[in-house]
């Protein structure tokens, strides 16, 4: 998503985009006993909220946002 809306450059540049396995395995380090990533569909919500139509590509699920989800 580096250069897109959702992570615009130059601030995209100082960023670290994490993948699935990394954050997985941070999560467990800091404890959680499960944890995993998903790539729900925000675009309904997008669209609901009024997130321009040229934008809403970058919510749907296959898009790449990711969502860690993580229990004790």
């Amino acid at each position: 998503m580096r250069g897109t809306p959702a992570a615009p450059e130059p601030v995209a540049s100082r960023l670290h985009f994490y993948k699935e396995h990394e954050l997985e395995d941070m999560a467990r380090e800091a404890g959680f006993a499960e944890a995993h990533v998903e790539h729900p569909d925000f675009e309904p919500i997008a669209r609901e909220v009024g997130i321009p139509e040229e934008y809403l590509e970058l919510f749907k699920g296959s898009a790449g946002g990711q969502l860690l989800l993580a229990r004790k």
